[in-house]
């Protein structure tokens, strides 16, 4: 039987996996800013900016959905199956788009590369799911340090001796696979779970129309796909601007505005982290109605995020040029002006994870679906109307009134339920009285 660990331990196992992931993913960048050029970047920027939307619709959030069925309502073999088909179907429709968009050869393989490379970490993904609703986030995060280190040191070695962002893309997809068959599998037991699902996936007619008539995998659909639209708007919302500015302005381009953007990565990992372990008690207070509490503590996480954020901007500011040429090289120096934006963009997308976590710890998903459509739509028209004329600065300066207008809203929504809550409470004491 699978150990499970304390809610401390599965805490302190998933910050240790997700901040070193997140650190060897922003080493890959700075490996490709540095070894590369700017075109490099705004090619991978491209694929992933394309790639991510498709990959977290298909994805159906069905890992959150798989943790939190205590009652085993599905079995794993249902999860992997949907995730199968739909990795399958994210991977058709990311070669329509590319086709579609009338890319060169060299981008469409770079995108397609990072299509494969996606599909597997969603495969990945449903196993560890399975770890979670086991309460076993160990195993998690050792997948996590496999992965991302050996991700680090094959793109260095592949970007060194090849110079070449495509073999570098290759072998970040063998290393994922690696992982995906010589650990995730055989952590959940091939024989035990792989293999029932395995059973069920196979590319003959028959069996595809079988899978997909499956009433178990039927439901599941069901019950995801709302959620997969809800991480679709979501996704697109960041990569509107780098859509826009590939467009008028080409790869390189983006590759300047893609490579000062990574640099926010440190600020929203740590925001991530913070957001992660404080979502239960931000929960916890509401549901029991302390309003008081909830609110000061709320005040309080959006002050960090304030704080982080102006000490971003302030460095920016004060060192911006020997931050730029020491991650990043000479030839980011002297756009210092659009690193300063892209690190007040940053400030307010952390005040806005904050929110997005309250939203989420109030149980607010309706409005929270209603307020990334709008902002979604808004990103569209400001995007458009500024980066056509303005190129990067353009984009920076969308993404600085989107996240403000994301914050109001969300922020609006966040204090009219503590306030309405706030008067429910007051009543039912005086119908106590």
């Amino acid at each position: 039987m699978e150990k499970s660990f304390t809610l401390k331990e599965n805490f302190i196992w998933t910050l240790l996996g997700n901040v070193f992931y997140a650190f060897t993913q922003w080493l890959i960048l700075l490996i490709l800013a540095r070894k590369g050029n700017p075109a490099m970047v705004g090619q991978f920027a491209l694929a992933m900016a394309l790639t991510a939307p498709v990959i977290l619709f298909s994805n159906l959030k069905l890992r959150d959905v798989q943790a939190t069925d205590v009652s085993n309502q599905f079995e794993f073999k249902h999860y992997f199956t949907l995730r199968a088909w739909t990795v399958l179907a994210a991977l058709l429709m990311v070669a329509v788009i590319s086709l579609w968009g009338n890319y060169q050869t060299d981008t469409v393989s770079i995108i397609l590369m990072v299509a494969c490379i996606k599909g597997v970490e969603s495969i990945s993904d449903i196993v560890y799911g399975r770890h979670q609703q086991k309460e076993n986030m160990r195993l998690i995060s050792l997948s996590l340090f496999l992965r991302g280190a050996i991700s680090a040191l094959a793109f260095y070695l592949a970007m060194k001796f090849s110079g070449s962002l495509l073999w570098s893309c290759t072998g970040l997809l063998l290393v994922r696979l690696g992982v995906l068959i010589l650990y995730d599998f055989k952590s959940i037991g091939i024989k035990a779970e792989l293999l029932k699902a395995a059973d069920k996936i196979s590319f003959t007619a028959k069996s595809m129309m079988k899978g997909i008539k499956d009433r178990k995998a039927s439901e599941l659909l069901r019950r995801s796909f709302p959620l997969g639209f809800a991480a679709l708007a979501v996704s697109l919302v960041p990569n509107i601007p780098n859509y826009v500015l590939e467009r008028y302005h080409g790869e390189y381009e983006l590759g300047v505005f893609s490579s000062l953007m990574y640099l926010q990565v440190i600020g929203n990992t740590l925001v991530m982290a913070l957001g992660q372990a404080a979502s239960p008690r931000l929960s916890r207070l509401f549901d029991r109605g302390n309003t008081f509490q909830f609110t000061g503590f709320f005040i309080r996480l959006l002050s960090g995020a304030a704080a982080l954020g102006i000490l971003g901007i302030a460095a920016a500011g004060l060192f911006g040029e020997s931050i730029l040429d020491l991650l990043l090289g000479k030839i980011y120096t002297s756009h210092n002006d659009l690193f300063i934006l892209v690190m007040i963009s940053g400030g307010i997308s952390y005040v806005v994870s904050f929110t997005s976590f309250a939203l989420l710890s109030i149980k607010k998903y309706q409005a929270q679906l209603w307020i990334n459509i709008t902002v979604l739509v808004f990103s569209i028209i400001i995007s458009f109307a500024l980066i056509s004329q303005r190129g990067a600065l353009g984009a920076a300066y969308s993404l600085i009134f989107t996240m403000l207008m994301q914050a109001i809203l969300n922020m609006s929504v966040v204090f009219y339920e503590i306030y309405k809550e706030h008067n429910i409470r007051l009543i039912r004491n005086g119908i106590r009285l």
